[in-house]
This record gives C-alpha cells, sequence and structure tokens, in this order.
C-alpha cells in the first residue's frame, strides 16, 4: 500500500483494523525474534550499559576537563546514532525531529565532518537553533533523507501522532533509509511517572510492531547510562530487584528501522 504524507489518518475505518491485526503479529514477530513468547517476559533485546567517554580530545556533546582529560556525556543514542551513520558507505541527509540545541547534530559534524551533506532540525519551539538547518515540517526537505532521528520525542505524541509520523519519515526517505527513535523504558520501575507532558508510552515489543508497520526490518537495544558513581554502585542492586518484581532495569529504548516500506522517492 502507498501512503501519501498525510493519508495516513484518513484511510478507511476497515483499514484501521486491519492495522491494528497487523501490529499485533509484528509485535508476536518481534518477541520471537528476541527469544520471547508472552509479553511479561520483559527483558528481550540485548541490554546496554552506556558510560560517558573519557580521553583527552574535545567532545562536541558536552564534556568537561579534569586534569588532562576529558569526560564527555556520551548519552546511548549518540553510539547507536554514529553506529547507523557509520554503515552508509555514501554522503547522506539526515533530519532530526526535536533537536534541541543541536547538541548530537554537533557531535556528528565533529566526527563525520562532509560526509553529511544537510542536517535538518525540525521543532516546535521558534526560539531552539543550532548546527543544523531549521525547517517547519517534512514538507520543506527536498531532497530524499537518508537518517531520520527522534530522541525522547515519541513519547510526547499519541500513537497514532507517531504512526503518521513514521509514514511520513518513510515516504520522504531514500528506499535504503535509516530512522533512530529513542524513548524511555516504560516496564522500568517508576518510569511512567517521571514527565507530566508523556502522553504514550512503548514496551519494547510495541515499539518493534510500530517501526516494523513502516520499515522493512527492526532492531531494538534497552539501555541504561550509568553517568554517576552513584548510578555505577546501584546497578546489581538495581537489576536484582527488578527482576524480582517482574520489571525491567533498563530505563531507555532505542529502535532502529530499515529499509521503508511505504517511499515516495
Amino acid at each position: 500500500m502507498r501512503l501519501r504524507c498525510n493519508e495516513f489518518r484518513t484511510l478507511p475505518e476497515h483499514s484501521i483494523a486491519e492495522r491494528r491485526k497487523a501490529s499485533l503479529a509484528l509485535r508476536t514477530e518481534g518477541m520471537r525474534a528476541y527469544g520471547r513468547r508472552f509479553p511479561h517476559d520483559i527483558a528481550g533485546p540485548k541490554a546496554r550499559v552506556v558510560f560517558p567517554r573519557i580521553g583527552t580530545s574535545s567532545a562536541a556533546y558536552g564534556s568537561v576537563r579534569v586534569g588532562p582529560l576529558r569526560i564527555a556525556d556520551r548519552p546511548p543514542i549518540v553510539d547507536v546514532v554514529e553506529r547507523v551513520v557509520g554503515s552508509f558507505a555514501r554522503p547522506i541527509t539526515i533530519v532530526e525531529i526535536g533537536p534541541g540545541e543541536g547538541r548530537l547534530a554537533g557531535a556528528l559534524r565533529e566526527r563525520f565532518g562532509a560526509k553529511i551533506v544537510r542536517h535538518y532540525g525540525i521543532d516546535r519551539d521558534p526560539l531552539v537553533a543550532g548546527p543544523f538547518a531549521r525547517v517547519h515540517d517534512l514538507d520543506a526537505v527536498s531532497e530524499p533523507i537518508d537518517l531520520v532521528i527522534a530522541s525522547e520525542v515519541v513519547e510526547h505524541m499519541s500513537a497514532d501522532d507517531m504512526a503518521s509520523l513514521l509514514a511520513s519519515c518513510a515516504m520522504k526517505s531514500a528506499p535504503d533509509a535509516a530512522i533512530v527513535l529513542g524513548t524511555p523504558n516504560p516496564l522500568v520501575a517508576g518510569g511512567i511517572l517521571r514527565d507530566v507532558t508523556h502522553i504514550q508510552h512503548y514496551p519494547w515489543f510495541d515499539l518493534y510492531a510500530i517501526v516494523r508497520l513502516f520499515y522493512g526490518s527492526c532492531t531494538i537495544e534497552r539501555t541504561h547510562y550509568v553517568c554517576t558513581p552513584q548510578r555505577l554502585l546501584q546497578l546489581a542492586p538495581r537489576i536484582a530487584l527488578a527482576r524480582l518484581q517482574e520489571l525491567d532495569w533498563c530505563e531507555g529504548l532505542i529502535a532502529v528501522g530499515s529499509v521503508p516500506r511505504v517511499t515516495g522517492v
């Protein structure tokens, strides 16, 4: 089925039921892909503990100097995006949704330089500016998109709006494009209570299913950022207590979708 950018909401009612059936089938696919049979089998995708990066060079994502060393703030999304950008053998165009002050854009520019032809940023805040080309929406991007990045964004929109966004991203993307979504993990203790601006949360199996509706493949990582000594000391008891409560100990999820299933390029 071929979708125009704004067609997702206007499909007939029976198509909504069909998409619901498809998403349930893809959720089952995701659970099987990660060796799980039921939604309460929480810990499926690989868990990755991420630490700040320590070195002597500057870091565009923010760092503090301790003697001759720099300790750089490196949230998990940075490493995943850098890995995806590095997988392209050609120059690429990036669209970042919710770029903030552009710390991620700056980090990518520092590492990849001219490989990134354009880095567009879409943000609701009219005062947001950074090392990216500010655009109002996806329709303002004339060339095919190679990579879409949305870090800590989709939880601020409804599931329908998220699906509409993914449909539009796929429609505007190159045939071999990718998308990286970072979002809090609702299966972690207290995770859904920490931000009143969050509208919808996605367990890893539902995040997998929604991404797969619009992309040919999807991988999920569960992440936990150990950015302070206190968090390091808490790690072992955190894991043990979470397992006793049938909860997850990882605070974040990152989904990587590849090869859009719906494209207008």
